[in-house]
């Protein structure tokens, strides 16, 4: 499958947008009125990584792994994918609460370090957000991964109506326990993965060969629209609708214009995953270590605006020296150099 420079370059949005989320904590901005009131819906933004996530695993794999030799080098390749950087965020929270400077070093217990090691923190129906917290998700894509070859068995065998019913039986289950009060929001558990990833596996699966003109400029109306969504605070449900469309439209356009294909979109999405995961790390350096000894209170708004700009740098730096080569050694594929500096081809690896 080509790459879809676009949809990596809406991923980044996605993660920057997850950054100044975030960033309303870290800086004490109130979620209440201003800056954060406008943020407070970006949590669903990790809607987005998921519904994408099913869509391109999907392109790239739902035809290769109809063995167990398949599956097991598909799963080699989804951790070489997110292990490296998430271990070496996970490693640095460790070390500042070996030090003694971690906020809440109550979270450090054993099993959670562990769980946290193995990917497994998010497997339970209200598990703590974990200290390396932006890895929530992570861990719950971790679990998608591990679904995904019977979600493809299913599709292939049983019939696509079922994944249907396994997306809308997830979401309903959710939003039952959240009524009766068995799930607390928010939701930080891998079962909320289950619906979204499911719905991208769908728009794959079912439509696997259509040809939309133009479907990049309707998608990218569409990806506008679910932030207008997010900012205005409309239902959730038309923001996941209006995920679902960019995904689906921009991804079915044969011949996207230069536009949504530059080499600044390329190495903006490539970044995503760093951005996501090392804005913590950042955060903490600057709202923790930093900014007490530069400020009395609250730090100024321009602080975190110049922090928050400051990450994407660091996260394009991240790709290039840590994560590629990483993946590359624990891949055992020398393809990401060929893929490095070009737009026209994909691995799987590389996009998802």
């Amino acid at each position: 499958m080509r790459r879809i420079v676009a949809l990596d370059f809406y991923r980044f949005v996605a993660a920057f947008g997850v950054v100044v989320l975030h960033l309303t904590e870290f800086g004490g901005y109130d979620r209440g009125s201003g800056f954060g009131y406008w943020t407070s819906d970006f949590s669903l933004l990790v809607d987005f990584f998921f519904i994408l996530s099913g869509f391109v695993i999907a392109a790239n794999y739902s035809n290769s792994i109809g063995t167990a030799s398949e599956i097991l080098i598909f799963l080699r390749k989804r951790l070489a994918r997110i292990y490296p950087l998430y271990l070496a965020t996970t490693l640095f929270f460790l070390g500042i609460f070996a030090i003694g400077k971690s906020s809440h070093p109550e979270n450090y217990a054993t099993s959670s370090i562990v769980a946290q090691l193995f990917l497994v923190q998010q497997w339970q129906i209200n598990p703590p957000l974990p200290f390396n917290f932006p890895a929530w998700s992570i861990s719950a894509e971790w679990a998608m991964y591990l679904l995904f070859p019977l979600l493809v068995w299913i599709s292939h065998g049983k019939g696509r109506s079922i994944l249907i019913l396994i997306a809308m039986s997830a979401g309903i289950v959710i939003f039952v326990l959240v009524h009766i009060g068995t799930m607390h929001q928010p939701i930080w558990n891998a079962l909320r993965a289950l619906p979204t990833f499911t719905m991208g596996v769908l728009l794959y699966e079912i439509f696997p060969g259509e040809r939309i003109q133009r479907g990049a400029v309707l998608g990218l109306l569409a990806f506008s629209f679910s932030i207008a969504s997010l900012l205005l605070h409309l239902n959730f449900l038309v923001t996941i609708a209006m995920f679902c469309l960019t995904i689906f439209l921009t991804a079915r356009d044969p011949h996207p214009s230069p536009l949504f294909r530059c080499a600044v979109l390329k190495v903006l999405g490539d970044a995503s995953y760093s951005v996501y995961l090392l804005h913590a790390v950042v955060f903490s350096i600057v709202y923790k270590g930093i900014a007490p000894r530069l400020f009395l209170g609250q730090p100024p708004l321009y602080v975190g605006l110049v922090t928050c700009a400051l990450i994407i740098p660091i996260s394009v730096v991240s790709f290039y020296c840590f994560e590629a080569p990483a993946r590359k050694f624990l891949s055992g594929s020398s393809e990401w150099i060929k893929s490095v500096g070009s737009t026209k081809t994909l691995s799987a690896d590389e996009m998802s």
